[in-house]
């Protein structure tokens, strides 16, 4: 069917498809041609291209896939809680979450939203004798970007205390040397 349309809409032909070898392999490739005479009638006569083995690359697309499969499952479903969060620097810092596994959730008897602001919405469900010690923890690490590796208190929405062990760094800083972009994980110690 790309054939055709490419003979007769006169587009380039650009597939990726599956040849059997001799020897039973499957390999890909992927084909690219173009119209480069056309006769009297304005019908195609040649067609110029390039058939490229792509099979490596399907291979190593399949493989990242499966691997992106397991590291979504072991996220959302595993023990340890994954988060990311991207700090926006001005006169008051927004917090940008991007990302918080499923998991917490259950962890903590309450729904977790990506949020935006600062940390006073995680804030008011820690424990209030954990709060000033983890805000200053805070600042710093969102000034300096150091690795943090500390445990808190959090009042689950069911009432239980749990007890996590947060463990995380900045991966990636700002054009002026600030830390940006975070990364960390949160393990029920309780």
């Amino acid at each position: 069917a790309a054939a055709e349309r490419s003979r007769h809409e006169f587009v380039p032909f650009n597939e990726e498809f599956r040849f059997l070898a001799k020897d039973g392999r499957v390999v890909w490739v992927l084909e690219l041609a173009t119209v480069v005479d056309r006769g009297d009638t304005g019908d195609p006569r040649f067609f110029q291209g390039v058939i490229i083995d792509i099979t490596d690359r399907k291979r190593a697309e399949e493989k990242a896939s499966v691997a992106e499969e397991r590291f979504r499952q072991l996220a959302e479903r595993g023990l340890v809680v994954f988060y990311l969060y991207e700090l926006e620097h001005g006169d008051q810092p927004i917090i940008h979450m991007h990302y918080v596994s499923p998991s917490a959730a259950d962890l903590l008897s309450m729904p977790i939203e990506r949020s935006e602001g600062d940390l006073g919405g995680w804030m008011e469900h820690m424990h209030p004798d954990d709060v000033p010690r983890m805000r200053a923890i805070a600042e710093e690490v969102l000034t300096t970007g150091r690795a943090w590796d500390h445990t808190f208190r959090m009042i689950a929405g069911d009432g239980r205390i749990v007890c996590l062990l947060d463990r995380g760094r900045a991966i990636e800083w700002d054009e002026r040397g600030r830390p940006k972009l975070f990364q960390g994980v949160f393990l029920d110690v309780t």
